[in-house]
């Protein structure tokens, strides 16, 4: 289980402009009760790996089973490094605000997008590919 990160920066406990949680609004929205944000994260994942996917099959190379299979644990992988790189500039720029204000929805976003079964997701992306 993902346990939010203990900050010590006010505006961490805010969620930002951009969270769709802090006004309510997209409720019940998502796959499997994923919530707010769930769909526009599914939706940005499934555009990254179709083009990605498209490529590849273009040069004759689709992706192989192993690689679907590995792509949800890849893109939370990716998630998780930008909320590192995101801490860590925060910690060496506290006034920065942006950085301050994209880190509690980041973090969200890694939880519902783990929260999910992997064989889910990887159906997912491979749906969004064909």
């Amino acid at each position: 289980s993902l346990s939010q990160p203990s900050l010590s920066q006010p505006s961490l406990s805010q969620p930002s402009l951009g969270d769709a949680s802090a006004s309510g609004e997209g409720e019940g929205r998502g796959h499997g009760g994923g919530g707010p944000g769930a769909v526009a994260e599914e939706e940005a994942a499934c555009a990254l790996v179709s083009g990605f996917a498209e490529e590849a099959e273009r040069q004759g190379q689709p992706l192989t089973d192993p690689e679907w299979t590995a792509l949800p644990t890849l893109i939370a992988c990716r998630i998780a490094v930008s909320l590192c790189v995101g801490a860590y500039s925060s910690s060496k720029d506290p006034s920065n605000e942006y950085l301050q204000l994209t880190l509690l929805p980041g973090f969200k976003a890694l939880k519902r997008w783990r929260d999910k079964p992997a064989a889910e997701l990887e159906q997912l992306l491979r749906r969004a590919a064909a």
